[in-house]
């Protein structure tokens, strides 16, 4: 496995790992937050739509070239 020369600029600025980070968070909180606190129950369709968001969003900007990166 190579890594690019720039790879440090790449996580800081690319697109897609950072949607890719949110969709970590909202999967993870969907699946923690019902378990600690009763309000967040009944809302794991809300969770799994923002999640299908960042997935979206992750495969669109890895498409879409970024001036900085």
């Amino acid at each position: 496995m190579n890594l690019y020369p720039h790879w440090r600029t790449i996580l800081r600025k690319a697109w897609s790992l950072k949607f890719g980070a949110a969709g970590i968070f909202f999967t993870s909180a969907g699946a923690i937050l019902p378990m600690y606190d009763y309000k967040f129950q009944g809302h794991e369709n809300l969770f799994a739509a923002l999640t299908v968001i960042c997935i979206v969003g992750a495969m669109i900007s890895r498409l879409v070239a970024q001036q900085d990166v």
